[in-house]
């Protein structure tokens, strides 16, 4: 995504990336990271919290496959099965025609054709949080579908809220506590949580306040990069497509137990990293897309499983390589940004 506003000048801060790999053995994560904020010398701890975006989508799929081993949805059921006119989302209870088309297995693999809220939808973020992913659902409701469910790849992270919407209405409790519950505490993921709307507000807000690293914008200028806190007039409220903070170190854990059979049941996990279709423009020799993760055959045969997360000056890759027993995570808070005036 290209942002234009004028740029806001500042003291130029060194970068900010951290790193983990995991490699069996050795024993210990390998740690690379840069400074932390403009302000401080101090540099980025594994234990780090950082938003991670849309690499959250893999959890929310695996949160899908959970409800499923339970017998409480199928992959294959339609939106309306699990929000229909008595799940409150819709407006005067209108459930769009769409919904009695699109399946689950459509949203998880991107191929939905419901419309992107991001960026182009008016939210209102005085309201709760529940509130404002019930516009998003009524934005995608009162429009048509681009095409047919199934017919071609469109990612976009309407499909991913929607999905939110139904794991909070099949378990009955919210999102963020479903994925505490079930994925974070019993793995032993102390650093990651959902980060509550007034959190993200505040972040975008008043950066310099939260205990998260600023995000900054950094522009070439043939000399020494200027770097300025990242802002935009869109405000983002993410939630199950991309609400999750996390560390490098938590990101590790989750990987390895996704691939080891301690998330999901070995049907389950089969299901989940299926390459469903071809995904062009990913890393490797192919790159098929699964249940919210993207399955990559790498140069020399070996296949990574793996997402990445880009925002607002958000940016985050971290996957996992079976065969070799390699996991890894790198989290920014640093964008390139070029202005229009700068761009050929």
């Amino acid at each position: 995504t290209s942002y234009h506003q004028p740029p806001l000048a500042l003291s130029p801060p060194c970068p900010r990336l951290l790193l983990s790999v995991f490699n069996s053995p050795p024993p210990h994560p390998h740690l690379h990271s840069f400074p932390t904020r403009r302000s401080s010398d101090l540099s980025l701890a594994a234990d780090q919290q950082m938003p991670i975006a849309s690499a959250t989508k893999t959890m929310t799929a695996a949160a899908i496959m959970k409800l499923q081993e339970r017998g409480l949805l199928n992959v294959n059921d339609t939106v309306a099965k699990h929000l229909g006119k008595e799940g409150n989302i819709w407006t005067g209870d209108n459930v769009p025609s769409w919904a009695n088309e699109v399946t689950i297995h459509n949203m998880l693999t991107h191929r939905s054709g419901l419309p992107e809220y991001f960026m182009g939808a008016k939210l209102d973020v005085s309201l709760p949080h529940r509130e404002i992913n019930k516009q998003i659902a009524n934005f995608a409701g009162g429009k048509e579908l681009s095409f047919k469910p199934g017919e071609k790849n469109d990612y976009n992270n309407t499909n991913y809220v929607i999905l939110g919407l139904i794991i909070e209405a099949v378990s009955g409790e919210g999102a963020g506590k479903f994925f505490e519950k079930e994925f974070f505490e019993p793995l032993g993921m102390k650093n990651t949580k959902f980060l509550c709307l007034a959190e993200t507000l505040q972040h975008q807000k008043d950066p310099e306040s939260m205990p998260l690293p600023s995000r900054y914008f950094v522009t070439p200028t043939g000399s020494e990069p200027q770097f300025n806190i990242a802002k935009h007039p869109f405000t983002m409220t993410p939630f199950t497509d991309g609400g999750v903070t996390s560390t490098t170190e938590d990101l590790i854990i989750w990987h390895k137990a996704l691939h080891a059979g301690k998330v999901l049941s070995d049907k389950s996990y089969k299901q989940m990293t299926t390459g469903y279709y071809d995904v062009p423009g990913k890393f490797g020799v192919t790159s098929k897309i699964g249940y919210g993760i993207y399955i990559t055959q790498l140069e020399n045969g070996d296949e990574m499983y793996h997402h990445a997360g880009s925002a607002l000056a958000i940016r985050s890759e971290s996957g996992c390589i079976p065969k070799k027993n390699v996991c890894y995570a790198v989290l920014s808070n640093v964008m390139e940004y070029i202005p229009q005036e700068m761009q050929d």
